[in-house]
């Protein structure tokens, strides 16, 4: 495992992370809309849905083999680092150190590779790679979700919705222009008006995918996010190569 193995497997994720922006640029394509009508409660209703289905499935496969091959360029990273300025640490279960604290990646690499040479590696691991939750960017949320991803078939997502640019007639003919509040309910979604009122304008669907903020500390949007931590790893073992080059 080398530098160049670790640049295919961001290559492969990038493959991943790109079928991904653009199965949510082509989302809005599936959007339907249309109006439903009660006579005997007198009442109608706004109804938007989207046709798309596997919507959730495909990202949380497409976002956890991004996720898994992100994970393996650190990995391959760290063994190759370790091959060469401490060879003493490499064994089969060899993992690029990530962990939830500073406190937590200090105490475990004092206990495995710092000895007379590879002061330089652990003070450069803990002060400048920083991998640990708060640390770098993107290397904690691309251990957990690969972490979540490995034990469970889908990463948890939650789905952001409103409807803006309605637009009503009341019996005075006038025209009244308005939207929803964001709900994370799932589709479909209802907006319901009184039965004299005419609808001219049905409105657009919105939508925003995030990370479950329960899995990550905070809850990015799924779109752009993956393509911005594999700039961040990219960089990650550019820099551990070139430290590896200095030693």
């Amino acid at each position: 495992m080398t530098f160049s193995d670790a640049r295919a497997k961001i290559k492969r994720a990038d493959e991943h992370i790109a079928n991904l922006e653009t199965r949510l640029t082509d989302l809005p394509k599936s959007y339907i809309s249309s109006i439903e009508i009660d006579p005997t409660a007198r009442y109608k209703a706004i109804k938007h849905d989207m046709t798309d289905t596997e919507l959730r499935v495909d990202i949380a496969l497409l976002i956890g083999d991004a996720a898994h091959n992100l994970n393996c360029a650190l990995d391959y990273s760290w063994i190759e680092t370790i091959t060469k300025l401490v060879p003493s640490a490499v064994g089969k279960h060899a993992k690029f150190p990530v962990y939830p604290t500073h406190d937590a990646l200090e105490g475990t690499l004092c206990g495995r590779i710092v000895d007379a040479t590879s002061e330089r590696l652990y003070r450069f691991i803990i002060d400048e790679i920083k991998p640990y939750n708060g640390g770098n960017f993107a290397i904690w949320p691309v251990h957990v979700l690969d972490k979540r991803d490995k034990h469970r078939l889908l990463i948890p997502l939650l789905t952001f919705a409103s409807i803006e640019g309605i637009k009503l007639e009341d019996q005075s003919g006038t025209i009244h222009t308005g939207g929803t509040w964001g709900t994370a309910q799932a589709p479909p979604y209802y907006v319901d008006f009184l039965y004299d009122l005419n609808i001219k304008d049905k409105g657009n669907l919105s939508l925003d995918i995030t990370f479950d903020d329960t899995l990550i500390d905070y809850a990015p949007r799924v779109d752009g996010t993956l393509s911005i931590y594999s700039r961040f790893i990219v960089e990650v073992v550019k820099t551990l190569e070139a430290f590896v080059e200095t030693v």
